[in-house]
């Protein structure tokens, strides 16, 4: 097994099990939906060392036992019953992977989750849980979680879900998986109403052109810039930007991208 950077490997031993979720094809800058990023790992990642944090004993040799059937050796796992030991124990080395539970003694494991997302020593935090509500799967993610698991899947199933994680997958139970699905498809039908209920508001609709040359200002870019990325010239994009003004009844870029948010315009 070679060791890569930032605890990322690869797996050269074992049988390939099915995965629940793995978005390795979508390597890549990160996209996110309300907070949560779509592609959640991107790299492939180290399984050890491994911090399971529960304050069942019977969880925690369940976990054990699921990271030992994935070639985890027993000085590779540490163990804690809550966050207060968890923070012992990250003390004491480094984790590249985190196995949470949400209800913990002292403090919630997202808000554990949260505490640590954005150090340069966080284990990558996977929750697994008995409880499944689109509430916590999001605030889970929303925290820094790159995966959420049911307990109740038996031990071949949670095994397949890490396994993935090897191969820059994220480990996400389906259940939870239809839950984020139908929230990104009620908000995309919610923001596409708004779109063209925007359209209907304006007394003269953006053409296809400016609508895409809006897109280019919101992100900063200057008319030169933008003529590049078009392969016009530098006149036509002003003067597309100038019917953007008049259509958006507004006088500067700044106005224009605000005025365009708040009609909907910009995605």
């Amino acid at each position: 097994m070679r060791e890569l950077s930032h605890g990322a490997e690869i797996f050269r031993r074992g049988r390939r099990l099915p995965l629940f979720y793995n978005d390795a094809a979508t390597r890549g800058p990160r996209q996110f939906f309300d907070g949560i990023p779509l592609n959640l790992a991107t790299i492939p990642l180290a399984l050890t060392p491994a911090l399971v944090v529960d304050d069942d004993t019977n969880a925690r040799r369940r976990l054990a036992h699921v990271l030992r059937t994935l070639g985890a050796d027993d000085a590779e796992l540490a163990f804690a019953a809550d966050a207060a030991e968890a923070d012992r124990r990250m003390q004491e080395r480094r984790f590249a992977l985190a196995l949470i539970d949400i209800e913990l003694p002292d403090v919630s494991g997202i808000e554990l989750i949260r505490t640590w997302h954005g150090r340069e020593d966080a284990p990558a935090a996977v929750i697994v849980s008995t409880f499944g509500t689109q509430d916590l799967i999001l605030s889970a993610l929303q925290a820094g979680a790159i995966g959420y698991l049911l307990k109740e899947r038996d031990d071949d199933e949670l095994a397949a879900a890490l396994h993935s994680i090897r191969g820059g997958g994220a480990p996400i139970d389906p259940f939870v998986a239809r839950h984020i699905l139908r929230l990104v498809a009620q908000t995309h039908g919610s923001t596409s109403a708004s779109a063209a209920s925007a359209t209907d508001a304006l007394a003269e609709p953006l053409t296809r052109r400016e609508e895409e040359i809006l897109q280019f200002v919101a992100q900063g870019l200057t008319s030169r810039e933008i003529a590049g990325q078009l392969s016009r010239s530098t006149s036509t994009v002003e003067s597309h930007v100038k019917n953007i003004f008049a259509k958006l009844q507004v006088s500067t870029r700044t106005q224009a991208v605000h005025q365009a948010r708040t009609l909907g315009l910009l995605h």
